[in-house]
C-alpha cells in the first residue's frame, strides 16, 4: 500500500513508553540461535517481503542467519545503542542491489522517509535487494512500514536489551498499527 504524508509527524511524550513494548513475536535469544530461529519462521510462512529494521538486527541476520533468507530490505541508522556504528555498511553492503539514503530525527516520521520507504518497497517487490540508511534514526519507521507491507510480509525489529522482534503483517496488524499511528502523533 502506497503511503503518502504531506507534514512530518512527532511522536507524542505520552505514547514513549507505550512504543517501548514489543509488537509481535519476541526473540529473546543471542545470535546465532536467535536468527535460526528467526529462519525457522521465514521458512515456514515464505513472506512475500523480510524487512530487517535496526543496525543489530540486520547485522546478526547476516552474520547467523540462512542465506536464502536475507532481508529483502534493511533499514538501518549506522547506530547500535546511540553509539555510531557502520558494521553493516562497511561489511553486507555488496549484498545490496540499491543503497537509498534518507532523512528521519529521532522523534518523527518525515515525508521524506515515507517516499524512500515508498521506493525501497517498489524495488523490493521487483526482486532487488534494497539498503535504507537512515540519516537520524529509523526506530519509528516501523510504523509506517506495517502499514505499506503486503500481508504475510515479515518485518523485524530490535529490542534495546538485545531481543528482537516478529511482526508478521496483516489485516488487523495494520489495523493496529493505523491507530497507533492516529493516536500517537501530530503533526510537526
Amino acid at each position: 500500500m502506497h503511503l503518502k504524508l504531506d507534514k512530518p509527524l512527532k511522536l507524542l511524550n505520552t505514547c514513549r513508553e507505550d512504543l517501548r513494548k514489543p509488537f509481535g513475536i519476541v526473540i529473546s535469544e543471542y545470535p546465532p540461535l536467535s536468527t535460526f530461529k528467526l529462519s525457522g519462521i521465514i521458512e515456514a510462512l515464505q513472506p512475500s517481503l523480510f524487512i530487517t529494521v535496526g543496525d543489530f538486527v540486520t547485522y546478526n541476520t547476516f552474520l547467523f542467519g540462512d542465506k536464502h533468507y536475507y532481508p529483502n530490505i534493511s533499514i538501518i541508522d549506522n547506530k547500535i545503542k546511540r553509539e555510531h556504528s557502520r558494521i553493516v555498511t562497511e561489511h553486507y553492503s555488496n549484498f545490496f542491489k540499491k543503497v537509498i539514503n534518507t532523512w528521519n530525527p529521532p522523534g518523527m516520521i518525515t515525508p521524506n522517509a515515507i517516499e524512500s520507504i515508498n521506493n525501497a518497497l517498489k524495488l523490493a517487490l521487483n526482486n532487488k535487494r534494497i539498503l535504507l540508511i537512515v540519516n537520524g534514526e529509523e526506530d519509528l519507521l516501523v510504523i509506517p512500514l506495517v502499514l505499506m507491507c503486503k500481508n504475510k510480509s515479515i518485518i523485524v525489529y530490535g529490542l534495546w536489551r538485545g531481543a528482537m522482534v516478529v511482526i508478521i503483517t496483516s489485516k488487523r496488524v495494520r489495523e493496529v498499527f493505523k491507530e497507533i499511528l492516529l493516536n500517537c502523533f501530530t503533526t510537526a
